[in-house]
Order: C-alpha cells, then sequence, then structure tokens
C-alpha cells in the first residue's frame, strides 16, 4: 500500500500543475470494506476504523485528497464488496461460485456461513463514476460517495442464490480457521441518491450469463 499512496500522491501533485491553468476534477476509488471492516448498519455518519494495512492505506489516500485544496471537484468512491465479470484470476466469492460450478472445481470459502456483507456488482459501480465524470451536478469540493446495497447477504445467502441459478452441483470448502469473517453492512439511507444498485440475485444471473457464453 505504500507503494500505491506514493503513486497517488504524485498523479495528486501533476493535478495540482494542469489545474492552474484550468478546471481539474479528480475522482479516486477507495473501499468501504477496508475501511468499515467488522462494523455494521453504517450510516453517513459512520467514521472508518480501518482494522488491517490495506484499510488505514485506502484512509492514508483519502486524507491526501483531502488536502489538495488546490482541485475543484474531489469525488472519493467507497465500494462494499465488489462482484463481477473479470479476467483476473483472483475473484471474489459470487464470481468464484458461480465458474467453478459450471466448470466443477471446488471453491474454497474462508469465511463462515453466517458472514454478511453487502454485495455490489462492478457494472453499477462503473455506470455511477462515468457519469459523475462526464456530467459532474455538484459544485466544487470534496465529496465521498457510498457505492453498496444497502442489504447485507450471508455467505449461505450468497451460496443459494447461485446455486439456482446454475442449476449446477456447488462444491465447497470452508477454511478450518476462517481469515475473513468480520460482518459488514450499510443502511440505505447512508447511500448518494442518484446511485441504483443491482439487486443481488439479478447480478448473480448476470455473472451466469456472462460465464456460460465465456465472458466471465
Amino acid at each position: 500500500m505504500g507503494r500505491e499512496t506514493a503513486l497517488l500522491a504524485e498523479v495528486i501533485g501533476m493535478a495540482e500543475t494542469l489545474r492552474r491553468g484550468r478546471q481539474v476534477d479528480f475522482h479516486m476509488i477507495s473501499s468501504a470494506g477496508g475501511l468499515f471492516e467488522s462494523q455494521t448498519h453504517c450510516s453517513a455518519e459512520s467514521r472508518p476504523r480501518p482494522l488491517r494495512p490495506y484499510g488505514l492505506g485506502k484512509l492514508r489516500q483519502e486524507q491526501a485528497l483531502a488536502r489538495a485544496e488546490g482541485l475543484d471537484r474531489r469525488y472519493v468512491y467507497r465500494p462494499s464488496s465488489v462482484y463481477g465479470a473479470t479476467r483476473s484470476k483472483r475473484v471474489g466469492l459470487v464470481t468464484a461460485l458461480v465458474t467453478n460450478a459450471l466448470t466443477g472445481r471446488t471453491t474454497r470459502i474462508f469465511g463462515n456461513p453466517n458472514t454478511l456483507r453487502d454485495y455490489v456488482l462492478s457494472d453499477d459501480i462503473g455506470h455511477y463514476i462515468a457519469g459523475k465524470a462526464a456530467a459532474p451536478d455538484e459544485p466544487p469540493g470534496e465529496r465521498t460517495f457510498l457505492l453498496a446495497r444497502g442489504r447485507s447477504a450471508s455467505v449461505f445467502e450468497v451460496i443459494e442464490r447461485v446455486r439456482e441459478r446454475v442449476e449446477r452441483p456447488l462444491l465447497l470448502q470452508f477454511d478450518p480457521h476462517p481469515s475473513n469473517v468480520r460482518d459488514m453492512s450499510f443502511l440505505p439511507s447512508a447511500l448518494p441518491r442518484d446511485w441504483h444498485a443491482t439487486p443481488l440475485v439479478a447480478g448473480i444471473s448476470r455473472i451466469a450469463t456472462m460465464a456460460r457464453s465465456g465472458i466471465a
């Protein structure tokens, strides 16, 4: 995270240099998961309490952008537990369950069945950020946007929803010493008014369709 934070500081410096001759808005993706791990029913007034170096690094990055008062709009986006189609080998729970079910592989789960998370589709995040970048509607200043569904789901619920959508056996292996068991949830009132999140079932169906077609 130190390397990433240093690179962000360089980019902020470049943006401040450009600002001398034009308007410059800055958009940064942070992490609700890293900042609010183990906190439940988080509201707009909840304060970050990172428990791991990753979350602490994200908080320091947000603070660095907050100090860049020479920029115009400074937007920070805090997505919760993101899932979606990806070519990366590193995928989240939802995508791993879907793709492994379709290929007959075992999914190793590092939480327990009751662990609560707020799962949000990557497409929704991309569309929202693109809209803010293309047509900003707030005055200059700093804004933070929590991007979640406002409804948490347990690991067990996610497994069952995936099982219903792929109609294949799910081979599961739960870690006997889980390292990712802390609950996390957010209140709907903490979300932006112009934010629209895809329901979990619809998002899983989309991932399954893309996986079957070879996109995910």
